[in-house]
């Protein structure tokens, strides 16, 4: 249950009971014991309640009232009077007449007998028992606060077993994928390559050798046939030598001889010639085959380092793919662990909650007693008061459904992964156990609500009881609606808005609505698409969305130029303007105050850029409302962050009220439209110097900033300086 939502039933029950003590009580006896104790426990309980402008005490105070009160009407004894002793804290400026009392240890006196809630006096049972109520659930109360914390900080832990959860999922499927694949066939490819160039290389030396064959035997022929031609010009030398001294006709018949001699090793040499020039022809043959034995060698040498790299790829592979599962199995331990701090967690929150179950319970029994034994007149308030007390019952049952339903759906999620985890059997026990308190709760909390409606209904609150069968599952029945109650309905100035947590039963796909309105959220914020953001906000007051969506549209420049300046330097504007080793840019109180005050021209609450959808955690609020919680940065740069969102036409807004709000509301707003002049100004000359960026116009940042520098200052100066106390061109301003 949301602190919200109990302080507003709360108040409403203790204002009920007010009233239907008021009519009890107006014959009684005011000198009667039981109407002084009565009196008593009246002015105690009040002087702890939040109304007006007094502080509230401590829990520790306010439990001991609560509990001595409890006693005093059902008459045991207290050691000490906890409204006379710890009401009067002298840090604390309480309501009269315990206002600025020093804190004393005050004896109780003895209770009445018979105790105040079995008075024979209707009218005072009726309104001791209201009081006992009241007693009761400000226990729950407080045991129902500290539920809320501790199921916050459950839901907290939701966050990181989601990621977790895909670290395990992301890892086996990377580990998988490393796995496919298979370097048997694409090294058998490479080798039968390999093959055949070595056969292509085999081939060309062999004929290779068979043209080197050829030509040596070319060459011997040349050879022989120079060999013979030097025999016959050894032949023809000697027939020569021999004329010398022979007769004329001797001497001719030799010189003919020789010479026919010589002519046959001139046709030697000839045919030797011929041959020298064949084999010369022949010989580049062989070089050609050379050179594509040399190139089929150096392919299947590439082939062969291929063959190696495909192999090296396989290892690698294999070995990534084991790294992926050892760390996906550190990852399922981290998540083991994980799971079970969020059981802890959850677990430890259903003491809180139950207690604060059985204290409303007690509550819902006294005020019962006091609308069935009350006098008739008070009968239809104290109807009311016990409708509000049985609303809690059901709004603490609610939430601890919510609890419940988120945990089992991120277990039954943890469970259903594939490939399964190594404790699967036990998440899915404890996701079906989860489920199953779950329903039980919902199943409670629908009970309740249908007794709330029965006593509503009885109290003539027809706009409560009809808000209670719509929650207690009446699916047809129309809404709560939000205009205020009619003015014979005795609660209508307490009447309940619609519970913290939607319905269990269709949450899931509510749910899923809103996580994908928050990722189109930080999409276009990401993007900074200024339209988009617009487009996702609902605010129906038309003045103030006429300003919102101006303030929206001149915080484009300085984020556009911040992301450029990161894109192009690696650094954002302020981290530019920090290291600057320009003397006025660093010094520059334009710039400082700019860069200071830069986060409040964001209308979106929270660090947007370092989240993602799977990252919020979500509360659904009825069927058309909802709170998103996104968590800060790891290094706790930025805290955690709400974002309400409303359905409107259909679709999953902001809901800029709550926006409207934090900033002043109207009027805060139409102060800040008194600024949009000098702003949009500013944010115009961060666009020139965006687009002279983007044309490369500077040599460095520094002149960027300088530049920069010089547009504001001259922006300043056109629109007249912001005009504000303490800014440029303002009363203290420079």
């Amino acid at each position: 249950m949301s602190r919200r939502t109990n302080a507003r039933i709360s108040k409403a029950a203790a204002l009920l009971a007010a009233c239907a003590l008021g009519l009890s009580l107006a014959a009684c006896d005011r000198a009667d014991p039981v109407q002084a104790e009565i009196d008593r426990v009246s002015t105690g309980l009040d002087a702890i309640s939040t109304s007006g402008g007094n502080p509230l005490p401590s829990v520790e105070q306010r439990r001991r009232v609560y509990e001595w009160s409890i006693n005093r009407l059902t008459g045991r004894s207290s050691p000490r009077n906890a409204v006379e002793s710890d009401i009067a804290d002298p840090e604390r400026e309480l309501k009269a007449p315990y206002a600025g009392r020093q804190a004393t240890n005050v004896a109780d006196p003895a209770p009445t007998n018979p105790p105040a809630v079995d008075s024979k006096n209707a009218g005072q049972a009726a309104a001791a028992n209201l009081l006992l109520a009241r007693g009761h659930a400000g226990l729950a109360e407080i045991a129902a606060q500290e539920a809320s914390r501790l199921e916050a900080v459950a839901l907290g832990k939701v966050p990181a077993v989601r990621v977790a959860l895909d670290q395990w999922l992301s890892l086996n499927a990377a580990a998988d994928a490393l796995a496919l694949y298979d370097p048997a066939p694409e090294i058998a490819r490479i080798e039968t390559q390999i093959a055949e160039r070595q056969r292509m290389a085999d081939e060309q030396r062999a004929a290779k050798d068979r043209q080197l064959a050829v030509v040596r035997s070319i060459e011997k022929q040349a050879d022989d046939l120079n060999a013979r031609a030097r025999t016959l010009r050894e032949q023809e030398a000697a027939l020569r030598a021999s004329a010398a001294g022979q007769s004329e006709v001797r001497r001719l018949e030799i010189l003919t001889e020789a010479t026919r001699v010589r002519r046959d090793a001139d046709a030697l040499e000839k045919q030797a010639a011929d041959h020298v020039a064949q084999a010369a022809l022949e010989k580049p043959r062989a070089d050609e085959m050379q050179a594509r034995i040399d190139e089929y060698t150096m392919q299947a040498q590439l082939l062969g380092q291929e063959r190696e790299n495909v192999r090296k790829r396989g290892q690698d592979r294999a070995a990534a793919a084991q790294a992926a599962r050892d760390e996906a199995r550190s990852a399922a331990a981290r998540l083991n662990t994980l799971v079970a701090d969020l059981d802890a967690a959850r677990k430890e929150a259903d003491g809180p909650a139950e207690a604060a179950v059985r204290g409303y319970l007690q509550a819902v029994g006294a005020a019962r007693k006091a609308v069935q034994n009350g006098p008739r007149e008070s009968q239809t308030i104290a109807a009311v008061s016990l409708g509000n007390y049985q609303h809690l019952v059901g709004e603490a049952h609610r939430t601890q459904a919510f609890g419940r339903a988120a945990v089992a759906d991120i277990l039954s999620a943890v469970a259903e992964a594939r490939p399964p985890l190594p404790q699967r059997a036990e998440y899915a026990a404890k996701a079906a156990e989860f489920a199953r308190l779950a329903a039980e709760s919902l199943r409670e909390s629908r009970s309740a609500y249908g007794e709330a409606q029965s006593s509503y209904s009885r109290g003539n609150a027809q706009s409560l009881a009809d808000s209670m069968r719509h929650l207690a599952g009446d699916q047809a029945a129309p809404a709560p609606a939000d205009d205020p109650a009619p003015a014979d309905d005795p609660a209508a100035a307490s009447a309940p808005s619609p519970p913290a947590a939607a319905m269990v039963a269709t949450a899931g796909s509510a749910e899923q609505g809103v996580r994908a309105a928050v990722d189109r959220l930080i999409t276009a914020s990401r993007a900074i698409d200024t339209a988009a953001i617009k487009s996702m906000i609902h605010l129906d007051n038309a003045e103030a969305r006429a300003v919102l969506d101006t303030l929206i549209d001149v915080s484009e420049g300085p984020a556009k130029l911040n992301a450029a300046a990161q894109a192009t330097y690696g650094k954002s504007l302020k981290e530019l303007i920090e290291q600057s080793s320009v003397p006025s840019v660093r010094s520059s109180p334009l710039l400082g105050q700019l860069l200071q005050q830069s986060d409040q021209l964001s209308m979106l609450p929270g660090d947007l850029d370092s989240v993602t959808a799977a990252d919020a955690v979500i509360q659904m609020q009825g069927d058309d409302r909802a709170m998103v919680t996104m968590p800060g940065s790891d290094d706790d740069v930025s805290e955690p962050s709400t974002i309400d969102f409303v359905k409107h036409a259909g679709e999953w807004k902001i809901d800029a009220d709550s926006l409207l709000a934090e900033m002043g509301g109207v009027q805060g707003l139409a102060m800040l439209g008194q600024m949009i002049g000098p702003i949009k100004a500013m944010s115009g000359a961060f666009a020139t110097v965006n687009a002279k960026l983007a044309a490369g116009e500077y040599a460095d940042a520094d002149r960027m900033l300088t530049d920069l520098n010089k547009e504001l200052m001259t922006a300043m100066m056109r629109s007249g300086g912001l005009g504000g106390p303490g800014g440029p061109g303002g009363p203290g301003g420079g």
